[in-house]
């Protein structure tokens, strides 16, 4: 049984009634399979080759991945978002800046198909969503670093709209959500490099609106990697300004700064994660040189990360998305 289901008290993975129930009205979910993870590689090789190949695992398990299939056109240094049932890869380098957005079921092996575009072209930008709605942030329209939240309505294509701005412009940033409220991770600020920051701030998924301060990072941190539980969120790796391994913890409901919750396999930067509800991934980057590890971390317990396997290709800023935040979605 796949652990995209958080509130599970029998040790063996039974579920029982109560339990179903429970999750299906406070979490509007239900038990699925094995979690999908869709890994746009982008930036390949000590070149930084640009490739439209997308990798996948599944979460729950360990190994190297395998091939999923394309992307409509390769590019790299994006951003993605994922629900239950779609992967959208937006923007990035081709190597002109990218306002493409294209998507995937992460449960269904071929090449990505249009979904429609961002308000504006854009790298260096990160990707967030519960169940309904995908959010990209901050970057770079290049020379001009971005402070503005779009959102894509995930199960009906079409084009970015504009929700608000974070408190600040982020560039390098990533960011992870519960359900309702999704938080932003540090980048370089408007001080410019190296004006990284510690900042983190949020917004309520649902309603329009500007980002508002939740609290800072253990460090100032950008090209970092997050993942996140319903209730958890992750930031792992970086640069701050040297490359560093540690992994910050929040818990979404509870204002404030984050603490230390482990160390990724090795220090590196310009690495992305994903995750289901119990496991976090840490995938790619470069710690000096570029490298195709994948690392996985408990959302449940804290410690370090340890190895998982290996991606088809070395590549730095990788995009990913799963269809493990939240399981299969109620309709009613």
């Amino acid at each position: 049984m796949g652990n995209s289901y958080p509130d599970r008290t029998n040790a063996r993975g039974i579920w029982g009634i109560d339990e179903i129930y429970n999750n299906s009205i406070t979490h509007k979910t239900f038990p699925r399979g094995a979690t999908k993870v869709a890994i746009s590689l982008g930036n390949v090789t000590a070149s930084e080759t640009i490739t439209n190949a997308i990798d996948t695992i599944t979460l729950e398990t360990t190994g190297n991945a395998s091939d999923f299939g394309d992307l409509s056109v390769a590019r790299g240094i994006g951003a993605a978002f994922s629900n239950a049932i779609r992967t959208c890869f937006g923007g990035g380098q081709t190597p002109s800046i990218s306002d493409v957005v294209d998507f995937v079921n992460p449960r269904s092996t071929g090449d990505a198909v249009d979904f429609g575009n961002l308000t504006a072209a854009k790298t260096q930008h990160f990707g967030c969503s519960n169940s309904t709605r995908g959010f990209f942030g901050g970057g770079s329209t290049d020379p001009s670093y971005q402070n503005v939240l779009e959102f894509f309505t995930i199960a009906q294509t079409g084009n970015g709209t504009d929700f608000g701005d974070l408190t600040d412009v982020a560039w390098g940033a990533c960011a992870s959500n519960s359900p309702t409220r999704a938080v932003r991770y540090g980048g370089e600020g408007s001080g410019g490099s190296p004006g990284t920051v510690n900042v983190m701030d949020y917004w309520e998924m649902s309603s329009l609106g500007n980002a508002i301060d939740f609290g800072d990072l253990t460090a100032t941190i950008k090209n970092q990697a997050a993942s996140n539980s319903f209730t958890r969120g992750i930031c792992s790796a970086g640069r701050t300004p040297s490359l560093t391994a540690v992994m910050d913890t929040i818990i979404f409901t509870s204002l404030g700064n984050a603490t230390d919750w482990g160390d990724v396999t090795a220090a590196r930067q310009s690495c992305s994660g994903s995750s289901s509800l119990t496991r976090g991934i840490t995938c790619g980057g470069t710690t000096g040189s570029i490298v195709n590890t994948i690392d996985y971390h408990s959302m449940v317990f804290f410690g370090d990360s340890v190895d998982f396997g290996d991606l088809t290709a070395t590549c730095v800023n990788p995009s990913i998305g799963s269809d493990g935040h939240g399981g299969h979605i109620l309709t009613s």
